[in-house]
């Protein structure tokens, strides 16, 4: 038989071919090694003219030799393809499989936050990497097999769960506590953004946001309308324009507070909050900001009731109950507006397929009427209610959060809690099993220290998910070019799951040399496919052509925030960084050179940057003095410098005082300290200790102050202290209770400058009459002193059309107010006021109600039978110490009423809960009010 002689580099070419397909496939190392040793050792090569083979001498191969011989690489070949093919198609139907064509790929993920650009240098501290290709270089000669089996890798898990991380545990009112939490809670009322119909500025919005993620943390946030305690948040333009009805009420003791309820049966208004949540979430969907959202709007707080306003009329109480309709409204908008953040909703409601609404839950009674029946609860609690309505299992893909019940808050932490009377005390523990809470409202962890703060950081982190890494596989070597497979197992023992999919949420897979990261990779790994309470997801991943050189490595995962600088993901592991990746082991790789761009990467809050401050002489802002205790920071967008300090005082035995030092006075003598202040209650009392109050032989001064009427109001209340030539040192504090929140002190040599009339006798001087307003604008007939009493004065001028109004007021005005008019010159008739420190009773036909002009139909008491009516106030005008507006004169000629040629009116100044404070015509005058002549 004739002999052929196959050239020796070209048979070398087909049997490491063979080789290295071979060794592509992860579970044939044995058969390749079989296959290379037998296939070197029976095909030789005769070659004249070259270098024989192995033992110098030449091998014979017949024609059908060398058809078998490459047959036999074909087949073999062939083989491994199919059976890594077949894996792979078997393995991508029982698990999420990402294929990555290159690393460092930025993802297109809805509220993600682009890399900031950065210059390419090499890998720090070692250069380039040698590429040998076979051959022998500096890192050593290249082994002959590169073992690139599979390896699983067991990862330990955590004793503990980690004590913060993102979009769980218990959060407080805006602003800042040493307590961990990754979210912050704010309201906001619709009128602050919805300046006009159909016109939204943001800008109110965006600097409540920025607020809370410059301090690293994702807001939870509520739109309302009607907030008791507070102005209303109705646009104006609904209650002017569209003739809005708005119902006032006075509940402290139910409410907190006094308001006015929209009427929501109203179908502009209704239109009106569908095209504002249209508008809400274009321009906010999906931002990384921005945790959860609560549907809010309706009802007191944004709650969705009208309680004690309901249909049991048996209290009294008028039935305000809100339309089934307006509730499915609501619901469709927001499920429309929002495709990527997470919505949450006070409770299901009647008449309402609930089911099909895909959103979240909120308790806002959590451990007072959590439970279901079943478990001991009321019939009427959040779960039995989720139960009713079929919807106890949303929290399986919808967040259920909400708020520890507020007289609560005080007592469920403390090692031996008490039932606050009226208030039973439910099982945390049974709460949070329940319910499958993932986070609560809990403004009271800015104040908690010792065992009380100990306690809620356990039960925080009690809440929501707990993800950790049973396993990752994965080669333990690598040639430079070869993919790289990875596998994890993530196991889920947390009551609810982790809300967000890789979209915006997405998994990175890290690789870092000496603890320097120099790749990572995006996989579309979606973390809320793992179940709660140990559920058990497997992922799978290749990263086609890595890009790594020669060295040894880690390989690490990480949950990308969205935010940048926010809160870092924790997976509960032992491994896991403190920079957010959680280390699976260590990989070989041998190979070529390879020159590394810098990978950046998102170290979670940074130090936060002092606030830029501009000081102004004699002003002293709360957020630069010290905070002793549970005294800490709160937002307030009011606020001069946007920030207050809240919590001084003592509730519950928890202790917290503000000081302000360096205090200047040029000379020794009396000052005036006005304190700017918010105050949502009746009053609150704080003590002043100056230079160290009288046992350090400084003074100590008792101050009351009284509600603001509102958390977000502002009001002003001024003491005459004497001070010490040079720095003073003013400490506030309250050894029995709370004080107010204090947002700055202002320091004016003498007494009381600007005065002020106080119902408590605090301040040591009489109050002084106030200086004449100021002059009219231009357009405006001239003014027409009508009444100036103590403290207040009001001035009245009419031309054809108007009258116009201008009250100047001897402080910062009260949060409510009422300006009585008689405009029929008959007291029998309209509203009998037995006016205020003033003789006989007076019939008032109109009111102005803070700005809304109502007509009283009926001889009666009863200012809830009016009517507002719409354009009535125009040019409205507010500011620290005075109001001004004009009447139109043909709003107060009406079927009932005529306007006579002289009028009556009478001023009255309401707390926050509408209590009366001073009323013009304090007993120096005859009539039951002041007069007005009519001079066109």
């Amino acid at each position: 038989m004739k002999k052929i002689l196959i050239p020796a580099l070209l048979l070398a070419v087909l049997v490491i071919g063979s080789i290295g397909v071979a060794l592509t496939s992860s579970d044939s190392k044995e058969e390749t090694e079989v296959q290379e040793k037998e296939t070197i050792e029976t095909a030789q090569i005769d070659e004249p003219d070259t270098p024989l083979a192995k033992d110098d001498t030449e091998k014979d191969m017949t024609e059908e030799e060398i058809t078998e011989a490459e047959a036999t690489v074909e087949s073999n070949s062939g083989q491994v393809s199919a059976n890594t093919s077949a894996k792979k198609t078997k393995q991508a139907k029982k698990r999420p499989v990402t294929s990555i064509a290159s690393p460092d790929t930025p993802k297109a993920a809805a509220g993600a936050v682009a890399a900031k650009p950065s210059a390419s240098h090499r890998r720090p501290g070692s250069g380039s990497h040698s590429g040998n290709n076979g051959s022998s270089n500096s890192g050593g000669s290249k082994p002959v097999n590169v073992n690139t089996d599979l390896v699983k890798h067991d990862l330990i898990k955590s004793d503990t769960v980690p004590e913060i991380n993102p979009l769980k545990g218990l959060i407080p009112f805006s602003g800042q506590t040493s307590f961990p939490h990754s979210m912050e809670w704010f309201y906001i009322p619709v009128s602050d953004v919805e300046v006009a119909e159909g016109q939204y500025d943001w800008t109110a919005l965006e600097d409540r946001l920025n607020a809370v993620s410059d301090r690293g943390h994702q807001a939870v946030l509520r739109f309302y309308y009607d907030y008791p305690g507070e102005t209303a948040g109705v646009p104006s333009y609904l209650i002017n324009d569209y003739g809005l009805e708005m119902k006032p009420y006075d509940e402290p003791d139910a409410l907190g507070g006094s308001g006015r309820c929209p009427d929501y049966s109203n179908q502009k208004f209704r239109q009106s909050m569908q095209n504002f949540i249209s508008a809400f979430g274009q321009e906010y969907d999906g931002d990384p900001r921005i945790g959860f959202i609560t549907e809010g709007l309706l009802g007191f707080w944004g709650e969705w009731h009208n309680w004690p306003f309901d249909e049991d009329t048996s209290d009294g109480k008028p039935d305000w109950s809100i339309p089934t309709q307006v509730y499915k409204e609501v619901y469709e908008a927001y499920d429309d507006a929002f495709d990527v953040t997470q919505l949450v909703v006070r409770e299901p409601k009647d008449g309402i397929d609930n089911v099909s609404y895909k959103t979240g839950y909120h308790d806002d009674s959590f451990c007072y009427s959590t439970l279901s029946e079943a478990n001991g609860g009321q019939s009427w609690s959040f779960m039995q209610r989720l139960i009713n309505h079929n919807v106890e299992n949303n929290w399986k893909f919808g967040a259920i959060g909400g708020e520890i019940y507020p007289p609560l808050q005080g007592e469920l932490f403390k090692d031996s809690p008490q039932e606050v009377a009226g208030s039973p005390l439910q099982d945390w523990d049974a709460c949070v099993a329940e319910s499958h809470a993932s986070w609560l409202m809990c403004d009271r962890i800015k104040g908690y220290s010792g065992t009380t703060k100990t306690n809620a950081l356990n039960a925080s982190k009690q809440l929501g998910y707990n993800l950790f890494v049973s396993s990752a596989t994965f080669a333990n070597e690598l040639k430079s070019g070869d993919s790289l497979s990875l596998s994890l197992d993530i196991v889920n023992d947390g009551v609810a799951p982790f809300y967000y999919d890789h979209n915006t949420w997405p998994v990175m897979v890290g690789i870092k040399e000496d603890d320097t990261l120099v790749k990572k990779y995006y996989t579309s790994w979606d973390l809320n496919s793992v179940e709660a309470l140990g559920g058990s997801q497997t992922f799978e991943t290749e990263i086609e052509n890595p890009g790594l050189g020669e060295g040894d490595y880690t390989i690490s995962i990480k949950v990308e925030n969205p935010l940048k600088g926010g809160v870092l993901f924790s997976f509960a592991n032992q491994t896991q960084g403190s920079d957010g990746w959680l280390t699976l082991g260590t990989i070989k790789v041998y190979g070529a050179q390879v020159d590394y761009e810098p990978v950046e990467d998102d170290m979670g809050p940074g130090e936060e940057e002092d606030p830029v401050f501009v000081p102004v002489e004699g002003v002293y802002e709360a957020e630069f003095a010290t905070m002793e205790g549970t005294a800490c920071l709160s937002d307030l967008a009011k606020a001069s410098n946007g920030q207050m300090v809240g919590w001084i005082g003592t509730g519950n035995g928890e202790s917290g005082s503000l000081t302000f030092t360096n205090v200047k006075a040029e000379e020794a003598g009396t000052y005036t300290i006005s304190i700017d202040y918010v105050l949502g209650e009746a009053q609150r009392f704080c003590t002043l200790d100056i230079n160290g109050g009288q046992d350090a032989g400084g003074t100590s001064t008792e101050i009351t102050f009284k509600s603001t009427g509102g958390w977000s109001s502002l009001g002003t209340k001024r003491v005459v202290v004497d001070l010490a030539q040079g720095d003073n040192t003013l400490h506030f504090h309250n050894d029995t209770g709370y004080a107010p929140n204090i947002d700055f002190i202002k320091v004016d040599k003498g007494s009381n400058p600007d005065p002020i009339e106080d119902e408590d006798d605090t301040d040591p001087t009489e109050p002084e009459t106030p200086d004449q307003p100021d002059q009219p604008d231009e357009d405006t007939p001239s003014g027409n002193h009508t009444y100036a009493g103590p403290g207040l004065a009001i001035d009245l001028d009419d031309d054809d059309d108007y009258i116009y109004v201008d009250i100047i007021c001897d402080t910062t005005l009260y949060p409510n107010w009422d300006l009585e008019l008689n405009t029929d010159g008959n007291n029998a008739t309209g509203y009998q006021l037995p006016w205020i420190w003033a003789e006989g009773t007076t019939g008032a036909d109109f009111v102005v109600e803070n700005g809304t002009l109502r007509l009283h139909h009926t001889d009666t008491a009863d200012w809830a039978q009016s009517t507002e009516i719409e354009e009535g106030i125009q040019d409205f005008e507010s500011s620290a110490n005075g109001i001004s507006f004009k009447i139109k004169k043909a709003a107060l000629t009406t079927s009932e009423k005529t306007l006579a040629s002289s009028i009556g009116f009478g001023l009255e100044l309401k707390d926050g809960d509408w209590s009366l404070v001073k009323a013009s015509n304090n007993g120096d005058q005859t009539n039951s009010m002041s007069q007005y002549n009519l001079t066109h």
